[in-house]
């Protein structure tokens, strides 16, 4: 009789210890899959948009515990893209981004809640340019499956608005505008 309550207890322990390591799921970013991009007005009749090509992080997926999910994500400056060579070396200048300065931006949940509509609200700490602030955004789990090498792959979208003068970037305002959307989309890859 003990033994069998020995063996229950041991098969309770490890499939409960299984069933909490595949509750939370733990994505490493697929840069190749990602983007992180931008609109900002130009000259008050138009918009620049851009993006960065340099995104690196994990974002951890826990359906059952919104609670225990997070989002860590770092993006290089440097890798600005806009499609015109000259208008990218500005924004890395002092001007912009001042990539050599501030090679990264980042950033790193504090909390997520999950909305009725299934969506999920996370606020957390973004630094650009020296300056990090809390924003609040909203985001979504686009999809899951796997890949033609067998990887569990998930994506997220999330998007805000800043503007740049709140993180010391006030060079060319108006003519380079103040407020600025981001739309981030993140493809990752299930750690094994």
């Amino acid at each position: 009789m003990k033994r069998l309550f020995f063996l229950t207890g041991l098969l309770l322990a490890v499939f409960g210890i299984a069933f909490a390591a595949q509750a939370a799921q733990v994505f490493d970013v697929d840069a190749t899959h990602s983007s992180a991009n931008f609109k900002v007005g130009h000259l008050g009749i138009g918009y620049v948009t851009g993006g960065f090509t340099d995104i690196a992080g994990t974002i951890t997926l826990d359906k059952k515990n919104p609670k225990a999910c997070s989002v860590d994500v770092t993006i290089k400056t440097g890798s600005v893209n806009t499609n015109d060579a000259k208008r990218d070396e500005h924004l890395r200048t002092p001007d912009f981004f001042d990539a050599a300065k501030y090679p990264e931006m980042s950033f790193k949940s504090a909390k997520v809640e999950k909305l009725k509509d299934g969506s999920y609200r996370v606020s957390g700490a973004y630094t650009l340019h020296g300056v990090t602030k809390k924003i609040v955004t909203r985001g979504k789990l686009v999809g899951e499956g796997k890949d033609m090498k067998g990887n569990t792959r998930a994506a997220f979208e999330a998007g805000f608005k800043i503007k740049r003068s709140e993180y010391g970037m006030t060079k060319m305002i108006p003519a380079a505008g103040d407020e600025v959307e981001i739309t981030l989309v993140f493809e990752g890859i299930l750690k094994k």
